[in-house]
């Protein structure tokens, strides 16, 4: 009879386990703080169009509100001459996700510029910088600069 008794008492247990299961956890990776990038199509040339989207959730779900957001077309520094700057072919304020407004993203269309300064087989990314607002002690609100970028495939 006692073995019965655990029985019922183990299994009881189990079953409550099971019918309040524990909120599930969104995992979000610490890169993703600033913006998770996606450029289509990805192979373009000197005038063609692309579209940049940009998700913010697991960055606003860490405390980076996005503010101001700069996006640029730049030679990645480690393979920069000194003589390539960086274009901005963007500038956007963020709206911050609300009832009417539920989404943490930016989604817009641009165009690689027609310009004849791109290096012939050199490599590109497209950059963000997005502008953050944190609190000081004193409560005082300052911007903060983070980073992120996706590479893309120009072909001069």
């Amino acid at each position: 009879m006692k073995f019965f008794g655990a029985a019922l008492l183990t299994s009881l247990f189990a079953m409550a386990s099971l019918a309040a299961p524990e909120p599930r956890q969104t995992f979000c990776a610490e890169a993703a703080r600033f913006g998770v990038m996606q450029v289509v199509p990805s192979d373009l040339v000197p005038g063609s169009s692309y579209t940049l989207h940009t998700d913010f959730e697991c960055g606003i779900s860490k405390g980076y509100m996005p503010k101001y957001l700069d996006y640029y077309l730049e030679v990645p520094a480690a393979v920069n001459n000194g003589h390539q700057a960086p274009i901005l072919i963007a500038r956007r304020e963020f709206v911050p996700p609300s009832t009417s407004n539920p989404e943490a993203s930016l989604t817009f269309t641009a165009q690689i510029p027609l310009w004849d300064g791109f290096v012939h087989n050199s490599s590109y990314v497209i950059t963000l910088h997005n502008h953050y607002i944190q609190n000081t002690t004193d409560n005082q609100e300052i911007y903060l600069v983070g980073g992120t970028q996706v590479g893309i495939n120009l072909t001069t």
